[in-house]
């Protein structure tokens, strides 16, 4: 019987070191010397998969035509220049030489490993190399892992394509280039959130003004080719998850962030979250297309409810207090009133006043009070930047010093202290060990030096986290003057104005307001009333 043949070839990156040897070529002049030489075997057509993994047999589009061709009777038996060029995965790779090909009176033939199924032979064999080759896999996959992870935690790029906004480095593929075309957009995207336009807001609007979404600009303007998931599942146009996706990139202040998930299993196409705590950053890898201050805004004001009122009407402008007026008595967000042209208690608004009270306040008046205490506070800032500036940042630098340097005496003292406790601790197991010591002894003294050395410990926390102080209530206090400097004539309150230097406002109900700013002034706070 003369058995028609598939030749079945494979190549993919688990080869690691061997790709030479695995070549596609040598794959073919391998196969093609043995079916020569033999008297039964015939080529009745050839399958090759290059580029994809061993492990997995389903997303290999050659293997998949293969197996069709054997249902339609078009071949009658397969060969492989190995084992592994099957399949590495020990268990599908197994079922397929023990049991699918023998079921469908298919002939397999593995030509360096010996296996023949029309002979049986070396049908032992075959079940250790199947095994063997997932262990190598496994074991590639891990050094491939490590190798790319110790990149990663050097803040060196590893994936294919740079971020909407940025290039690759044409001189070094791990670098970023700012793309200044696409960053306009980027810039102008996290400045509509600050202004209070919602994700779904601000994706109208660009797509409104006709701009290239980032997997357009890629392949329209980048000339690359690109897709993403969200136009493969038939989305269009700019969309949440796209400008969400953006907003929430740390990439843009300058970090490089990697290992954002990772597969479950070398063997699983399936990929699970990491937590951003677990996530490999590094800051300072590129240039920055916006503030990380400007960030950090974005993203405490995305935790709070906000919405966009619209873009045709000039009357619905964005809600300057959006997310940031809060009720006093019940800790809701208040609601805008349009008809009234004001706010109230959201609970009130939903539930009426069973629950909570209304608390309403006009804009106008709102406004008027906000923009006081801004100004206010802009006034005593300009003050303290009247005053001898050389002299005064003199003054304050050298008491952090000061203080500064108590602490690291402070420290130094207590390391000292609990070097004194250990060495104890450690000579009393050597006298209970010598026997100068009985064991209730031992454990009473091990006690006590175990007590020593966790109220000295938890002391040197406490004075690091003293010294840490000093200089953040500086760079505080510096933050204040910065941003209330610039206010000191103010005509409107606006979102930006808002969002930049108010954590939030809230109404009393006793009619009295509490503005709580982002930069605290060293001086006391007074309490508005309406």
């Amino acid at each position: 019987m003369m058995y028609q043949m598939g030749v079945y070839c494979r190549l993919s990156k688990d080869d690691g070191e061997n790709k030479v040897s695995e070549s596609i070529e040598n794959q073919m002049k391998l196969i093609r010397e043995y079916v020569t030489k033999s008297e039964d075997l015939e080529i009745a057509d050839i399958y090759i998969d290059d580029g994809y993994s061993g492990l997995y047999f389903a997303n290999r589009p050659e293997f998949q035509r293969m197996m069709e061709d054997i249902y339609k009777g078009k071949i009658q038996g397969v060969i492989t220049k190995d084992i592994s060029r099957l399949g590495r995965e020990h268990i599908e790779t197994s079922n397929y030489i023990e049991r699918v090909f023998p079921s469908l009176g298919v002939r397999y033939i593995a030509i360096l490993d010996g296996v023949d199924s029309v002979h049986h032979s070396n049908e032992e064999l075959a079940q250790f190399k199947t095994l063997f080759n997932d262990m190598y896999s496994r074991d590639i996959s891990k050094k491939i892992r490590g190798a790319l992870t110790a990149q990663k935690k050097r803040g060196q790029f590893m994936s294919g394509f740079a971020p909407y906004g940025y290039v690759k480095d044409p001189a070094d593929k791990h670098h970023f280039l700012v793309d200044e075309e696409a960053a306009k957009v980027v810039r102008r995207i996290f400045y509509m959130s600050l202004e209070g336009y919602s994700r779904d807001g601000i994706a109208k609007k660009l797509n409104q003004e006709g701009i290239l979404t980032p997997s357009e600009y890629k392949r329209k303007v980048q000339e690359l080719k690109y897709a993403n998931a969200l136009e493969k599942a038939g989305a269009k146009g700019w969309a949440y998850p796209t400008i969400n996706v953006i907003l929430r990139n740390r990439v843009y202040t300058g970090a490089m962030v990697q290992h954002k998930s990772e597969k479950i299993s070398y063997k699983v196409e399936k990929y699970q979250y990491i937590p951003e705590e677990q996530q490999y950053i590094v800051e300072g890898m590129h240039e920055a297309i916006i503030s990380k201050d400007t960030f950090e805004q974005v993203q405490k004001l995305m935790k709070k409810r906000t919405r966009t009122p619209g873009f045709n009407s000039e009357v619905r402008k964005v809600n300057p207090y959006a997310g940031i007026i809060v009720c006093g008595d019940c800790g809701y967000n208040f609601q805008r009133v349009t008809c009234r042209d004001g706010y109230e208690c959201g609970t009130y608004h939903k539930k009426g006043n069973t629950v909570c009270y209304s608390h309403f306040i006009k804009k106008e008046v709102l406004d008027s009070i906000v923009k006081n205490e801004i100004q206010r506070q802009a006034e005593l800032a300009l003050k303290e930047s009247d005053k001898d500036e050389i002299l005064k940042a003199a003054d304050r630098k050298k008491e952090v010093q000061r203080r500064c340097a108590e602490a690291n005496q402070k420290i130094e003292r207590l390391q000292k202290e609990l070097v004194a406790v250990q060495k104890y601790k450690k000579k009393t197991y050597e006298n209970y060990v010598d026997g100068v010591l009985d064991k209730e002894e031992y454990l009473s003294y091990k006690a006590e030096y175990e007590k020593q050395d966790k109220e000295i410990r938890a002391k040197i926390q406490l004075a690091e986290q003293e010294k840490d102080s000093f200089g953040e209530a500086e760079e505080s206090y510096e933050n204040w003057i910065e941003k209330f400097i610039k206010y000191g004539t103010l005509s409107e309150v606006t979102r930006e104005i808002v969002t930049e230097l108010i954590e939030k406002i809230v109404v009393n109900g006793d009619k009295s307001i509490d503005i709580v700013f982002k930069y605290q002034s060293p001086y006391s706070k007074e309490k508005n009333a309406v």
